[in-house]
């Protein structure tokens, strides 16, 4: 497996070619999103704070159909979270390649040179009895999960923008009770 990580300021791109000597037992769907599971799929844990507390999670399956929300180490995964972001994928004849695009716009972080960002990488084969390869060793003497990540740097010449969603809703309520007699007065309802 090897992934590609790189920005132009405004957009972090990833992208990962997974290798497989048995592509055609590679298990990809067109699920909704956030159910990708069952499938083979490749993602990460970003921590743009490098607390080590919380992380952005990013899976994707062998078509790019995603799997988003946020990783929090006392509480685990909450995938209600949609992340505005891109993503395609290709079945290939030795396995399958994934490329994201994920504006800086839709992730929280602290700009500034010399920042680091934790990271980890993984890749899930459904096929192959559920195996799960991490880019950092999982020690299982320790426990947590963003401890045992790695790190990135270099993620510099980008702002900090400060961004407004908007849902208007509205509610509605009524109360009252209901007359025999209708608005022309006919009793008869």
């Amino acid at each position: 497996t090897e992934v590609l990580l790189g920005h132009d300021g405004k957009t972090l791109f990833i992208a990962f070619r997974c290798f497989d000597n048995e592509p055609d037992k590679i298990r990809a769907t067109i699920p909704k999103r956030d159910q990708i599971f069952d499938d083979d799929y490749v993602g990460m844990f970003i921590d743009t704070f490098n607390d080590q507390q919380r992380a952005y999670a990013f899976f994707f399956n062998p078509f790019g159909i995603q799997a988003d929300g946020t990783y929090v180490e006392a509480g685990g995964e909450d995938y209600s979270v949609d992340i505005v972001m891109e993503s395609k994928g290709v079945l290939t004849d030795d396995g399958y390649t994934v490329e994201i695009a994920i504006p800086f716009q839709s992730l929280r972080y602290e700009a500034g040179k010399g920042k680091k960002w934790g990271i980890q990488l993984y890749r899930r084969v459904k096929w192959n009895n559920n195996e799960l390869d991490s880019w950092m060793p999982d020690d299982r003497s320790r426990s947590g999960t963003l401890n045992k990540a790695g790190s990135i740097t270099g993620i510099e010449g980008i702002e900090t923008k400060r961004t407004l969603e908007i849902s208007p809703t509205v509610t509605l309520s009524q109360s009252g009770r209901r007359s025999r007699y209708s608005f022309n007065n006919d009793p008869a309802g």
